[in-house]
């Protein structure tokens, strides 16, 4: 079976071959020796799910159709999201999309927004660069800074 995956310095998906019935230990030790790290400290995530799946868990069992798993050191992102000087923090799995931190902050009460207020807000790093919503937040930490600013900006794509 063919995995995709994406990660702590995997940037760009990366595909994976193991065997059927494979687990996500052996998982673990395929990608850990292509990174050149330990297994053991290699936590494995579904997309959009806060929890490492267990070491003994069944690929075939597990993996999700048309998702690519995620894989990290890191249990848990810090993320922080300012808007107009106020600021919202919470800690999210490294398999967290941008678009899914975008919903949470967008109908976060602190700022409240209304739905046509918050249609154009896309999530902004540091460096000024809108990542795309299908990316992870774990691609953008490295242990052991398991951390990570955003800022709600207005984004629109050029016409044209």
């Amino acid at each position: 079976m063919n995995i995709f995956i994406v990660g702590e310095d995997l940037k760009d998906p990366v595909e994976i071959s193991c065997e059927s019935g494979a687990s996500v230990a052996k998982l673990a030790a395929v990608v850990a020796e292509r990174l050149r790290r330990s297994a053991t400290e290699l936590l494995i995530f579904v997309e959009n799910e806060d929890k490492p799946l267990g070491a003994s868990a069944v690929l075939d069992d597990v993996l999700p159709a048309d998702q690519c798993l995620h894989i990290h050191r890191c249990l848990h992102v810090a993320v922080a999201v300012t808007y107009n000087q106020k600021t919202i923090a919470g800690d999210f799995g490294p398999a967290t999309t941008i678009g899914r931190l975008r919903d949470w902050a967008v109908h976060h009460t602190e700022f409240g927004f209304h739905e046509s207020d918050a249609a154009c807000l896309r999530l902004q790093l540091p460096d000024g660069t809108f990542p795309d919503e299908r990316d992870h937040v774990g691609q953008f930490v490295h242990h052991p800074d398991c951390g990570v600013v955003f800022t709600l900006a207005e984004h629109r794509k050029p016409q044209g």
